[in-house]
């Protein structure tokens, strides 16, 4: 985690914030879902978002976490597509929810995953409970 919050405000979305919104609640209606498919009934969505920040041009960037494990696949491009094959459905979801929250369009409001993984497979697979001689490998992936 100590690498995280080095590089976390080191980046422009930091930098340039105007807001934080932590755990963020949504619950709208909705016809559609994430992968733009349109459902014939509107059902209720709902979730929390990990991370909003309100920029200070007035757009949005919504930050999600994950811990995947990347070591099972074959190096970054592929793990990159799997990130957005599986979460952009999620991203899409929680880009609606800001949008109608916050009053502004879906251009508006960008998305990133975090992801955390230990740098070196055998590290994270040790039964050894002391973390700090591990290296914490902190990815943004923009969708």
């Amino acid at each position: 985690m100590d690498k995280f919050m080095v590089w976390f405000p080191e980046q422009d979305v930091f930098k340039n914030a105007d807001a934080f919104y932590t755990e963020l609640p949504f619950f709208y209606m909705t016809d559609s879902i994430g992968t733009g498919e349109k459902k014939e009934i509107p059902y209720w969505m709902h979730g929390e978002s990990d991370l909003v920040i309100k920029l200070k041009d007035g757009s949005f960037h919504v930050i999600d976490y994950k811990s995947d494990d990347d070591t099972k696949f074959k190096g970054e491009a592929e793990f990159v597509e799997y990130l957005n094959k599986k979460y952009t459905p999620q991203i899409v979801e929680y880009k609606r929810a800001v949008s109608s929250i916050f009053g502004v369009g879906e251009d508006k409001v960008s998305a990133s995953l975090i992801s955390f993984s230990y740098m070196d497979p055998d590290d994270w697979r040790s039964d050894d409970s002391d973390d700090s001689d591990k290296t914490m490998r902190v990815r943004e992936t923009k969708l």
